[in-house]
């Protein structure tokens, strides 16, 4: 029995001593196969991964694993020698757990914290003294981490042991390869390395370059940038826009960072934002909001519905929604709504004013509070705060600021320089312009003509007109007036106006060829004044003074009145002079008889 019992003890020593040989044979063999796909990839140090598994279950403080799709929070320290040992390396990570609790990382991948004293996770020295593992974790909702355990680490992975030099084993450098230290060399001028297949396939005689990699093409192993399973950094070739495409195969958006700044967001949520430009859409937390161009809608918190495009466009709007910027730096300063502007600048000051809109190069600038605003053209409309004013054509209504409601169709057109702020006026025309508030001007010093199908219809009705008196004078004013034939001096007229004119073209000083029929302004108004006479047919809210030549017609009326009931008391004289001569001539024949 005893001899039987030393024989089996024998035979244990001998597999044991067996197992132990065929593990070394299989740990050379590992190296070996390593070293060979080093060499296909044209590597000339073998390469280890730096990291290895680590798997647990976490739990509440009621003992229960948290629920599937749970984040939590480890911290993961390596320590030498014992559980109360020198940190050597720490770092964070934030798994996942599965419906069991069951969470797993991979240490070594996870974020560093720096602690003091700490080394690379690389260069950690496994083969020296025995390691532990402590792992602390964070339970959701908490801000301190609580110790779970710690353990030795009884096995560590193969590949990272042997990449810091561990084992203590001696390797005799075969044919083709030499060895120098930790490090492993192919000598590919010896016949060993001369490969010209893989797995059966072809190797191309195309020399590699710095950077290449093996790529099956068209039944041949060829060298080439392009990554298998990723975009190249130096572009791209062979490439199939129905199969390959930048972007996700799920739900979850895609940002692009520059800096480590936002330069674009694409997201497949409903009613979600976009972006494209460094820094467009910063802080954005609002729906609905689109910006292209550097830096535009940067400051957008809340507001939404807004459209940026080009550079800072929108940069400054916070709050303001429904507005759209197209154009460098438009709506620059914005942080109201429902503003529209197109070209660089537009509406580059506006802060609080709404619903206006400007279309063209630094139109509506100067806005800040101005609201319902409309100008199209190119630096035109100067107003700041007053609001309801339409402009459309080249610096037209420049020298408005503060006034409203103002229209000005035409190239220019505009109130007069010495007159600016006024409201409720219309300017038609090119340099078409007005003094005064609540006036209209149709064209500029050169229209010869005005053409309508009708008449200008005055309103006139008796509903609203108060202190009505009949105290218009007749011949007394028609005798005074001084008709005369005149000739238009544009050149004078406009500068009386303060017209700045340079422009010009086929006909300008036609209205100069004309002989005009009329009456002098000044002299009207003296001839009114003589008689003490209120007349409202002298303009005098330019410089240059104007007849309004319908109001003549009641002085005229009256004067055809005053001519009538003095021909129809002549009539009558003569009527009675007309029988008495009949009479006398009657007596006259009775007297012959």
């Amino acid at each position: 029995m005893e001899r039987k019992k030393k024989w089996q003890l024998i035979k244990l020593i001998n597999l044991n001593n067996h197992f132990k040989k065929l593990n070394k044979e299989i740990m050379k063999k590992i190296l070996l196969l390593s070293i060979l796909f080093t060499v296909v990839g044209f590597a000339a140090i073998a390469q280890v991964p730096q990291a290895f598994n680590y798997q647990g279950v976490a739990r509440n403080s009621s003992g229960a694993a948290y629920p599937a799709g749970t984040t939590i929070n480890l911290r993961l320290t390596v320590l030498d020698l014992g559980s109360l040992g020198t940190p050597l390396y720490q770092e964070t990570q934030s798994p996942t757990t599965n419906q069991f609790g069951l969470f797993t990382v991979a240490i070594g991948t996870g974020i560093p914290t720096g602690l003091a004293g700490t080394m690379a996770f690389s260069a950690v020295p496994w083969g020296t003294g025995a390691k532990y593992l402590r792992v602390e974790m964070m339970p959701p909702g908490s801000s301190s981490y609580d110790t779970l355990g710690v353990s030795q680490l009884l096995s560590v992975p193969y590949a990272m042991f042997a990449g810091n030099g561990g084992g203590g084993s001696t390797y005799t450098a075969g044919t083709g390869i030499s060895i120098s230290g930790s490090t492993i060399n192919a000598n590919n001028t010896n016949p060993i390395w001369n490969a010209d297949e893989i797995q059966g396939v072809p190797i191309s005689t195309v020399a590699a370059t710095a950077g290449e990699v093996l790529a099956l093409n068209g039944g041949i192993w060829t060298p080439t940038t392009t990554a298998t399973s990723g975009w190249s950094l130096t572009g791209n070739s062979g490439t199939n826009s129905g199969v390959n495409f930048i972007g996700t195969t799920d739900t979850a958006g895609l940002s692009i960072r520059v800096d480590n700044q936002s330069a674009g967001k694409i997201s497949s949520v409903t009613y979600s934002s976009t972006s494209f430009g460094y820094q467009a859409l910063n802080v954005n937390t609002a729906q609905v909001n689109t910006a292209f161009g550097y830096q535009a809608l940067k400051a957008n918190t809340t507001g939404n519905g807004n459209t940026a495009h080009g550079t800072y466009a929108l940069a400054n709007n916070i709050v303001g929604i429904n507005n759209t910027a197209v154009g460098e730096q438009s709506l620059y300063n914005n942080t109201d709504s429902f503003n529209t502007a197109i070209g660089y600048q537009a509406l580059y000051n506006n802060s609080t004013g709404y619903s206006n809109t400007a279309i063209g190069s630094q139109e509506l600038y100067s806005n800040t509070t101005g609201s319902k605003n409309v100008s199209i053209g190119s630096g035109g409309l100067g107003n700041t705060t007053g609001s309801g004013n339409i402009n459309i054509g080249w610096a037209s209504l420049t020298h408005n600021a503060t006034g409203s409601y103002n229209t000005a169709l035409g190239y220019m057109a505009d109130l007069y320089s010495c007159c600016p702020n006024l409201s409720n006026t219309v300017e038609l025309g090119y340099n078409a312009g007005v003094a005064n508030s609540n006036n209209i001007c149709i064209g500029n010093s050169s229209i010869t003509s005005i053409t309508a199908q009708v008449d200008l219809t005055i309103t006139s009705d008796a509903r609203v007109k108060n202190q009505v008196q009949s105290n218009v004078p007749g011949l007394s004013f028609i005798m005074l007036l001084h008709p005369v034939t005149y000739h238009y001096d544009v050149r004078k007229e406009n500068e009386l106006l303060g017209i700045k004119d340079t422009a010009n073209w086929e006909g300008k000083y036609d209205i100069e060829k004309m002989t005009f029929s009329g009456f002098l302004a000044q002299e009207v108004s003296a001839s009114a004044q003589r008689i003490g006479y209120d007349f409202s047919g002298v303009d005098k809210s330019h410089n240059v003074w104007g007849i309004k030549y319908s109001d003549f017609i009641p002085s005229i009326v009256k004067s055809e009145q005053e001519l009538n009931a003095k021909n129809e008391a002549l009539e009558k004289t003569v009527a009675e002079l007309q029988s008495e001569v009949n009479e006398l001539m009657k007596e006259m024949k009775e007297m012959k008889k």
